[in-house]
């Protein structure tokens, strides 16, 4: 049926709009079902699948869609210049870390450079002693911790700190032992 400038196919049924080749082949198909999810548009006898213009305005592609320079492949892959002109995955797969850690690449320590930073045991050096005179204060040395004191009584002057003793904290990092200095 034609209006005017307008060809149109009334009913409520699928109403197909095609183009045929000369010799009768199906060269393109173009329908609407009344209550379809969109608008389907048929490769004919060339095949590849419905491309639909959908209601709620998407676009569904049986493959790759391409727009400009970029390919959006029917797996999700995009490719493109803004991954370097490669595939998305390679790009992703190319700069981060793998297990999720998103880390670029040659920035992320190793386990035996990790293991070489952090403080993985301590204990105490050998015991040292500092003899004390009467009324005056005495520390242990930078780095070190008191362990014990001796009392010394002597007689009229009293109790007082005869000796204290102390050792130096040692610490295991990167393989080797180091007592703490200051």
């Amino acid at each position: 049926m034609s209006q005017g400038a307008q060809i149109g196919l009334k009913g409520d049924d699928r109403k197909h709009f095609c183009f045929h080749n000369q010799d009768g082949s199906v060269r393109i198909w173009l329908y609407k079902d009344k209550s379809g999810d969109g608008v389907p548009l048929n490769n004919g006898n060339d095949g590849g699948g419905d491309y639909v213009f959908h209601k709620d305005g998407g676009f569904r592609s049986p493959s790759s869609v391409y727009a400009g320079a970029v390919v959006i492949a029917s797996d999700g892959n995009i490719y493109g210049s803004q991954w370097g002109n490669q595939w998305l995955n390679a790009y992703l797969r190319n700069t981060f870390q793998p297990k999720g850690n998103f880390i670029p690449a040659g920035q992320a320590y190793s386990k035996e450079e990790s293991d070489g930073r952090y403080v993985q045991d301590v204990k105490r050096g050998a015991v040292n002693a500092i003899y004390t005179p009467e009324s005056t204060s005495t520390d242990a040395p930078k780095g070190c911790v008191m362990v014990g004191l001796t009392l010394s009584n002597n007689g009229s002057t009293g109790t007082h700190v005869y000796q204290v003793r102390y050792c130096p904290l040692q610490i295991y990092i990167n393989g080797a032992w180091r007592t703490i200095s200051g």
